[in-house]
């Protein structure tokens, strides 16, 4: 669940880049990492929606990149909590308490389903205001800036 949600993650990031390049496909031999496509991302829509996401976006590449280098850690559950109630926080909801490992995979999951929605949003918001020749729009949380 986590590298699928960290992948899908990651196409959006490309895919928001790209409505701001001029030529696209210079980048497509290029080895970004994660964490420069993310912060590429932000630069390019700033906080349109919130910073949480932003957060969220670390907190999942953070998560992924401990299981890639350590499968059986004790951290991770740690680390999984701390992006479920960021998520939380950020929906303006309660944190249940966790009763097992079960409910634990359940938020989680559903913690990236939100992260990977607030990046379809941006997406979306970029592709529409680019269409439209815009290249300043406010928004009731932001001002999005888009290429012409």
């Amino acid at each position: 669940m986590t590298l699928k949600g960290h992948l899908l993650a990651e196409g959006l990031l490309e895919k928001i880049i790209r409505q701001f390049c001029a030529r696209p496909e210079v980048l497509e031999s290029l080895q970004i990492h994660f964490v420069v496509k993310a912060a590429m991302a932000r630069a390019l829509v700033g906080d349109i929606q919130n910073k949480k996401l932003w957060e969220l976006v670390g907190l999942l590449n953070n998560i992924r990149n401990h299981y890639g280098h350590q499968l059986e850690s004790t951290k991770v559950r740690g680390m999984v909590v701390k992006f479920i109630e960021t998520k939380h926080r950020d929906a303006g909801h309660v944190m249940p308490k966790i009763q097992n490992d079960e409910q634990l995979a359940r938020m989680f999951g559903n913690a990236i389903t939100y992260v990977l929605g607030g990046l379809m949003a941006l997406e979306g918001a970029v592709i529409e205001h680019k269409a439209k020749g815009l290249r300043r729009v406010a928004l009731p949380s932001g001002e999005f800036k888009a290429a012409k």
